[in-house]
């Protein structure tokens, strides 16, 4: 147990690395790294001069781009809002471009082949992602960007704007806008289903989800469901694909889920959970996912008949043999 002096609110985010070295932590604006080896912390926890901040990891560096949000002490907002951290020392370095002040928001392909940046003013700014060379700037100042998100392959560009509009770039054809759309509220969740170029999931901030088929002529899947839905709060959806790519769990903050089919752009079966859905495992051939939610209850999903089998208890891990 490592204490940290910050309140505990939406704003956090807790991940492993992608080769499993490390998990981060971080809560408001503190940053904490451990290693899975020892599982004690490679530096001591650093605490941005910020409201908060957000981490991603860099695509084979061993790095963070950490970005900083909201006024520090002095109750300006950082000049500089872009720092780097070595996974291995918690090292701070520059991030090494120049203007990055009004920078809002900064994503990463897959697999690091570009560096996305959103900036307050509007605008967006494309890098190579291993060089920092510029690539594409893209749109004029009044385009305010809030959400980003490439496909698996880093092809697509996802864009998610103010004005609750979806925008799809070719990045294979300098940045070309394929797909224009709007969407009925503020959203909060954007992302292309890995390994599946064609499908975005869309999540907004009354609890609705949608799922698109950018080839099909975005038929659209929606998910609503009526009561109370708590409001505002950070990645309210978490997804989890089948791995033969034709299935997704979804699973809302306050424990709503549904199973989808992608292939048909259906959804097959809604349920509740306690809590939302921290962990799903499939067997190979895709016909069962069990999922495990906040509470430690295990659920095991037949995807043939959408039938749930319950398994109570304090579960804190779950996976399913081949």
């Amino acid at each position: 147990q490592v204490p940290v002096s910050e309140d505990v609110g939406n704003l956090s985010q807790t991940f492993f690395t992608a080769d499993g070295k490390h998990l981060v932590v971080v809560i408001l604006k503190t940053l904490a790294i451990f290693s899975t080896k020892t599982w004690e912390l490679v530096s001591q926890p650093v605490a941005f001069d910020s409201t908060y901040i957000v981490a991603r990891e860099i695509p084979g560096q061993r790095k963070l781009l950490i970005r900083k949000s909201g006024p520090g002490k002095s109750g300006k907002d950082s000049t500089n809002p872009l720092v780097v951290v070595s996974l291995d020392g918690g090292k701070l370095s520059e991030v090494g471009l120049s203007n990055v002040g009004d920078v809002s928001g900064a994503e990463y392909s897959e697999n690091g082949r570009f560096l996305a940046l959103s900036r307050k003013g509007g605008g967006l700014d494309l890098h190579h992602g291993h060089s920092m060379e510029p690539y594409l700037k893209l749109f004029s100042a009044k385009e305010l960007f809030s959400l980003m998100s490439f496909s698996s392959s880093e092809r697509y560009l996802a864009l998610a704007s103010q004005d609750n509009t979806i925008r799809i770039l070719d990045m294979d054809n300098s940045g070309v806008e394929i797909h224009r759309f709007l969407v009925n509220n503020e959203i909060n969740f954007l992302k292309f289903i890995p390994g599946r170029d064609d499908r975005l999931y869309i999540g907004d901030k009354t609890g609705v989800a949608n799922l698109y088929a950018l080839k099909t002529g975005f038929i659209k899947e929606s998910i609503a469901e009526s009561g109370e839905f708590r409001q505002g709060a950070v990645d309210e959806w978490a997804y989890f694909a089948s791995p033969n790519h034709q299935w997704l769990v979804a699973s809302r903050l306050d424990g709503f889920s549904y199973l989808a089919d992608l292939n048909n752009d259906q959804i097959k079966t809604k349920f509740n959970q306690l809590g939302q859905a921290k962990q799903v495992s499939w067997s190979a051939d895709s016909s069962k996912a069990v999922l495990s939610d906040e509470s430690g209850k295990i659920d095991v999903l037949s995807v043939d008949d959408g039938k749930l089998i319950e398994i109570s208890g304090k579960w804190i891990h779950v996976s399913l043999s081949n």
